[in-house]
């Protein structure tokens, strides 16, 4: 629906660091160019074509007729000016899907620093697009609430200046960004359901989110499912899954020192065998909503035919 970074190359725009290393090399800034235009030529075009103006489709025509080095070069320069990747899909839910990867909210602390997934101007069109509904689907490439522990883990690593060894690309790694998102959720005038797809970590999960402290909560799912080939490593995920449950429970006073701990969030257990919470197999999605938005099964098909359902949380 939407790039990530590997639709590109890996840890796409991640930092500061990243990108001048890859955007002043000529070789890899043309590779990266490239990318994009075969992402707006196979995919991009037909997600949203009113989000491309006259002077883009001039362009794309000028090169693509007349190949030459001026007219790649000058495409790739407009590409890497456009800021419209980001699209809705207007129906009941609506559907906003995010560019996480090309407007980030870069660090000015550190060239080694993550960035945030999004910068203050495209989280407050977010908002905007977000007012007034009952209910909504955000398809965000990288999980909104992922995993404590191994949150914990990629800011540990990149305490040490070395984020893209553990791909600490998550929501919560910049101030900014991860607070100016949870503004946006505990807003009186944001919907009711909301449901957030995503994926990129490698394995599957989903959570049923409230507020704390406000009586007429909104509820968002995060549902995340991860992916069609690639898996987590399985001992690590088995010891990540365990020391969350150990250290993230919902009485740790770990909770305490996160910067989502404003919310409330409740994991479905997956009626795998055992006690797991991340489900690590290839598998593909499935999610039934009802009238309201919420959802009446998440479940996942596996890539050795199995299907697993994440349980909905009985209220005690």
């Amino acid at each position: 629906m939407i790039f990530d970074d590997h639709d590109i190359t890996d840890d796409w725009n991640l930092t500061i660091g990243w990108e001048t290393a890859a955007y002043q090399n000529p070789f890899s800034h043309r590779i990266i160019g490239n990318g994009l235009m075969a992402y707006w030529l196979c995919q991009g075009w037909g997600n949203e074509p009113d989000n491309f103006n006259r002077e883009f489709v001039n362009l794309a025509r000028q090169f693509l007729a007349t190949p030459s080095l001026d007219n790649h070069d000058a495409f790739i320069r407009h590409l890497y000016r456009f800021e419209a990747w980001h699209y809705t899909i207007e129906r009941s839910p609506k559907v906003v899907v995010l560019d996480t990867r090309t407007r980030r909210w870069r660090s000015e602390s550190k060239m080694n620093k993550p960035s945030g997934l999004m910068d203050w101007e495209a989280m407050i069109e977010l908002q905007h697009e977000l007012l007034h509904l009952e209910k909504v689907i955000i398809v965000s490439p990288a999980p909104m609430f992922g995993v404590k522990f191994i949150e914990t883990l990629q800011r540990i690593v990149t305490a040490l200046g070395k984020p893209l060894m553990v791909d600490a690309e998550n929501w919560m790694a910049h101030p900014g960004s991860a607070n100016t998102m949870l503004s946006i959720f505990t807003h009186t005038k944001t919907p009711t359901n909301f449901v957030i797809l995503s994926g990129d970590v490698h394995y599957s999960f989903a959570y049923d989110i409230k507020l704390r402290f406000r009586r007429n909560s909104p509820t968002i799912y995060q549902v995340t499912c991860s992916g069609l080939k690639s898996q987590f490593p399985e001992p690590l995920l088995a010891l990540c899954d365990h020391a969350d449950r150990l250290l993230y429970s919902p009485r740790s006073p770990l909770n305490w020192f996160t910067k989502r701990k404003r919310l409330k969030v409740k994991k479905r257990d997956p009626n795998t065998p055992g006690r797991r919470r991340l489900v690590n197999s290839s598998a593909i999605g499935e999610l039934k909503l009802d009238k309201q938005g919420q959802p009446q099964r998440i479940a996942i098909l596996t890539g050795d035919g199995k299907q697993w359902e994440f349980m909905p949380i009985k209220e005690k």
